[in-house]
């Protein structure tokens, strides 16, 4: 496989910073100008330091040319006056040259280093405020462990979030397993994500739609309607249920039951639509 020159991929020099690598990164994945696997050997090589620092100074090796300063025009000679002939250089060997080419690229890639080191923790800053929110709502936050934490950007609201996994201990001493978790740096507030669902649809609703944006890319605008509509069908069941407790007619009373059931099933969809949670075919209607 060819070695690849990733800055150019991303129409940067390699004295970019690492936020414009990462503005270029994201930019690039959104235009689709980039294939997944290129973007994957950008972020491998290019977002972590030491990673950067080894891949430039192949680059350099390879592409000896990019640490060549720009050629200057050559004056022409005056009218009528021949050009003294200048004694030529003496030719370097080829070892030398990458002997050169490396203390360059060694050169250039410490100052990339140090210019980079601020923008290397301002990028990664959000995750690490993130576990420490989470180990806030923890009984043992000395006990986190963190899994597959990263950062989220939603394309709908272009808002960007921490998700990832996160087991502790509890009280009683042992782990208890992997739960996702959502951390909105907007608000700065996390949030775990129960793995079981929740007995009240009110909870249910929240953290499904909590992840949803903050981790699966949901549009935020489409599941504010979902949920609107499923207030409107509480609201149309609480009061047919109340015009039913005050008729005294036993089939009328018992149109008002048909209609409940229609709009609960309208609701159940909405609801079906909205959860992260797997709906047991076999649970009843009362759970």
């Amino acid at each position: 496989m060819d070695f690849k020159n990733l800055y150019e991929l991303l129409n940067l020099k390699p004295t970019a910073s690492q936020s414009d690598i990462a503005n270029a990164m994201k930019k690039a994945a959104q235009q689709q100008t980039i294939t997944l696997e290129d973007l994957k050997l950008c972020k491998l090589n290019l977002l972590d330091v030491e990673a950067r620092k080894q891949y430039n100074t192949r680059l350099f090796a390879e592409y000896p040319e990019l640490l060549a300063p720009p050629s200057e025009p050559k004056p022409e000679p005056e009218p009528g006056k021949a050009e003294e002939a200048k004694p030529l250089a003496p030719t370097k060997t080829k070892q030398s040259n990458k002997k050169l080419y490396l203390i360059l690229a060694a050169v250039v890639a410490a100052i990339v280093l140090i210019a980079g080191t601020v923008a290397y923790f301002k990028h990664f800053k959000p995750i690490a405020v993130a576990k420490e929110a989470v180990r806030d709502l923890l009984k043992d936050p000395d006990s986190a462990k963190f899994y597959k934490v990263e950062k989220v950007l939603n394309t709908h609201n272009k808002e960007i979030y921490v998700c990832g996994e996160v087991n502790a201990k509890a009280p009683a001493g042992g782990y208890v397993g992997k739960k996702p978790f959502v951390y909105d740096p907007m608000f700065k507030e996390a949030h775990i994500i129960p793995i079981t669902k929740p007995n009240k649809i009110k909870d249910e609703l929240f953290y499904s739609v909590l992840y949803q944006t903050g981790c699966l890319n949901a549009d935020p605008l489409v599941l504010r309607d979902g949920m609107e509509a499923i207030n409107t069908y509480e609201k149309e069941i609480s009061s047919l249920i109340e015009q039913k407790r005050d008729s005294d007619d036993f089939v009328e009373r018992d149109n008002y039951d048909v209609a409940i059931a229609r709009v609960e099933e309208k609701k159940d969809k909405e609801v079906k639509k909205l959860t992260i949670y797997i709906v047991d075919s076999n649970e009843s209607d009362d759970d």
